[in-house]
């Protein structure tokens, strides 16, 4: 499970949008029901993403 501070990098399968490639430091994260879910800043802005796997998360960790 990805967790408030943690940094990851990259496009992260687009998760948290189209737009979004640069360094990103997870604030808030959570399951919701069966769902995982994430808030991150990045460059100022804040990003949300849900519905990733825990895999998908700690490959998005090793790549930072």
């Amino acid at each position: 499970m990805i967790t408030p501070g943690t940094r990851i990098t990259g496009f992260c399968n687009g998760f948290f949008g189209r737009d979004s490639y640069f360094e990103k430091l997870i604030i808030a994260s959570g399951i919701w029901g069966t769902t995982n879910w994430c808030v991150a800043e990045e460059d100022g802005r804040l990003l949300f993403a849900e519905g990733f796997s825990d895999e998908q998360a700690a490959a998005w960790e090793r790549a930072a």
